[in-house]
């Protein structure tokens, strides 16, 4: 009888091991998922980790590029202030994406309109502002600077913000020429008859001491004056 309670014995703990020993099993099969589980987050964590790195790189020179981005734009902004007072123009507006210059005595408005940030020049563009009570010679040369100014090539010639400077300067150019023209032909309607037509200007002189006139007429194109010689009839 105690062999056989023996064997008995022996027999349950061997069932006792057996079960012991698949749960171990088991949990060892669970054990190793978890750690390749672990083992491919790790992975996927350092994936993410050199992704963020990347993003940080990135960010930082985008920060730079902003960075000389701004002192370029205050360099620009910095120039025209300080041409303000040297040139044609006057700021009429400012805004993020759109700057208003007065030329000719405020009667021409160019709109430059821009990218937020101001990094690119989208459009150019005129607008008259002369009163309609102006002087004909006003008028005559208002028209004249406003045929005189492309903005097509403008366009086409200054794309970049920090072009602005150089586009503000060819139209003062005009800006200036016209605005000597109006001097003369004020000087002229001063001592003698004047007449404006589009383009044309008729100047009748009077001598009362010989009672003799001189009538002399003379075209004017856009963008030539004062560098073409007049050819008077």
């Amino acid at each position: 009888m105690d062999l056989m309670g023996d064997i008995d014995q022996c027999l349950q703990e061997v069932d006792v091991l057996t079960s012991q020993q698949r749960v171990l099993e088991a949990e060892e099969n669970k054990l190793k998922e978890i750690e390749s589980e672990t083992a491919q987050l790790k992975i996927q964590c350092d994936d993410m980790a050199n992704k963020v790195s990347s993003l940080q790189e990135d960010n930082q020179e985008a920060l730079k590029r902003i960075a000389v981005a701004k002192k370029e734009v205050e360099a620009v902004e910095d120039k025209i202030t300080w041409m303000h007072s040297l040139t044609e123009w006057s700021l009429l507006d400012n805004t993020e994406t759109q700057m208003d210059f007065g030329f000719l005595f405020g009667t021409i408005a160019l709109q430059v309109k821009l990218t937020s940030p101001r990094e690119e020049i989208l459009e150019v563009a005129l607008k008259s502002r002369i009163g309609e009570q102006s002087r004909p010679w006003a008028k005559f040369v208002h028209n004249l600077a406003m045929s005189s100014i492309d903005c097509d090539t403008l366009m086409r010639s200054y794309k970049d913000y920090s072009q602005l400077r150089l586009l503000l300067n060819d139209v003062s150019l005009v800006s200036l020429n016209c605005r000597l023209l109006v001097d003369e032909l004020k000087l002229i309607h001063l001592q003698h008859h004047l007449t404006l037509t589009e383009n044309r200007v008729t100047i009748v002189m009077k001598n009362r001491e010989v009672l003799c006139k001189l009538q002399l007429d003379t075209e004017i194109k856009p963008n030539t004056y004062p560098d073409t010689p007049l050819h008077w009839t």
